[in-house]
């Protein structure tokens, strides 16, 4: 009972600062999209639970990311992501995206996204494609293969998915090209590559960097981190990161409102939620409505 209402209290408190913000900065990991049933690979044994396909090949996430791979086993590579884009697009955002797009209304929109996940969840979700910056890119555009062969970034067109056999997950010829027919891949990070095309993301972070120059001296910020894990082999991870250079940039005039089940620990004067997205998202909203009308 005490932690219910300690956790009410936290809610209400973070909801008091997130009505007195006017600029809401949103940090997403893979934990927002978890809530929707895409998977959260941990371990191997998570990932061949899902991939038995795979298992005899002893390819883990870091092999199947990999850009040698592409040119090494293009059948196996094609498959795997076939799979994952057809999962990704058929798959709707949950409950949770709504209440963070009315949260954002209730800000008169005054928002901007970041996440390192690749599901392109956020546009299905109905946000403003121009708030939005994914560094990882996105699985729903491809580019070349090779940089050589241009910079270009095209959205994959479901028409051209590559067909694939689900029980070996090995895709059948012809796998996409471009428009000068030289191979393409998606859009996205790859482990051990020099070729990701920057062109699109880079359009998105000048966009995110000039939303940031725009804050005003006075406006009071709220970072919304939803998700996303905090450190992996001793390394900061890609949203904390930039948790950390806002609270750096805006000092006394920001507050983090971290939503993680278990990875919610959070700087003194800050919130710290331990709660999945979906259900989180839906409290803060209604909160936010209650505080606003007897206020």
């Amino acid at each position: 009972m005490e932690e219910v209402e300690e956790q009410e209290k936290l809610l209400f408190n973070a909801c008091s600062w997130i009505h007195q913000s006017q600029v809401v900065f949103i940090g997403a990991g893979a934990g927002i999209s978890a809530d929707s049933g895409l998977d959260l690979f941990r371990t191997p044994k998570d990932f061949w639970n899902f991939y038995p396909q795979l298992k005899p090949w002893n390819y883990y996430v870091p092999e199947m990311s990999n850009y040698n791979l592409f040119t090494k086993n293009p059948s196996l590579c094609w498959g795997y992501y076939a799979h994952r884009y057809t999962m990704y697009s058929s798959t709707e955002p949950h409950s949770g995206f709504n209440y963070l797009r009315e949260i954002c209304l209730l800000k008169n929109n005054n928002f901007f996204i970041y996440t390192t996940n690749i599901d392109g969840h956020f546009f299905k979700a109905g946000f403003d494609e121009n708030k939005i910056y994914e560094p990882n890119g996105n699985i729903g555009f491809l580019q070349y293969l090779n940089k050589k062969d241009g910079d270009d970034v095209w959205p994959f067109d479901h028409l051209n998915i590559p067909k694939y056999e689900l029980s070996t997950l090995l895709a059948c010829e012809p796998y996409p090209v471009g428009l000068n027919m030289m191979p393409a891949r998606p859009n996205i990070v790859l482990y051990e590559e020099n070729n990701f095309s920057l062109k699109r993301v880079s359009q998105q972070k000048n966009k995110f960097e000039e939303y940031i120059d725009l804050v005003k001296q006075d406006d009071k910020i709220t970072i919304l981190e939803i998700g996303a894990s905090g450190s992996l082999n001793g390394h900061t991870k890609p949203v904390r990161l930039i948790t950390e250079q806002l609270v750096k940039t805006f000092k006394n005039r920001v507050k983090i409102v971290r939503i993680n089940l278990d990875e919610y620990e959070v700087p003194n004067g800050h919130f710290g939620i331990s709660m999945n997205a979906q259900e989180a998202l839906k409290e803060i909203y209604y909160t936010l409505i209650r505080y606003q009308m007897n206020n």
